[in-house]
């Protein structure tokens, strides 16, 4: 489950906010800029649909996700979507209610490695497993 995490922000439903609302903005799947500037995908409209509601002005700040998420720790950014909750980051950040989107992860082999059989975690035994260095889900399997 990914969620919107914010710091906290005072602002009234439909009220206008003189404030600006500082949104951490890294390219992934659901947020791009394209060659002009432009911003689109799932992160950004769902973010643009709190900000009509709210009566919100953002101003983007752009990083990779690692900087986009010490910004956030650091208080120098007010909201930053598509973090993983986890109870030690919640007790740094305030997480949305609801989650605005759900995460799916899959293993993939090789189709002639017939060994291994998916509901069976005893045939993954002795094999090799990788990911990528600089995922939540590494953290969960190095702690492990």
């Amino acid at each position: 489950m990914i969620c919107l995490t914010v710091f906290p922000v005072s602002a009234s439903a439909k009220e206008k906010s003189d404030h600006v609302i500082r949104i951490g903005s890294f390219e992934e799947t659901y947020n791009t800029v394209n060659e002009k500037g432009e911003r689109r995908g799932y992160g950004y409209e769902y973010l643009q649909d709190i900000a009509g509601y709210a009566g919100w002005t953002y101003e983007y700040v752009t990083g990779n996700w690692e900087d986009c998420f010490t910004q956030l720790e650091n208080g120098e950014i007010d909201i930053l979507g598509g973090i993983s909750y986890t109870d030690e980051r919640a007790e740094k950040m305030l997480f949305s209610d609801m989650p605005m989107g759900e995460e799916k992860y899959y293993i993939y082999t090789n189709a002639s490695n017939m060994d291994l059989t998916a509901g069976n975690l005893d045939s993954f035994e002795g094999k090799i497993l990788a990911c990528l260095e600089i995922i939540y889900q590494r953290f969960c399997y190095d702690r492990n």
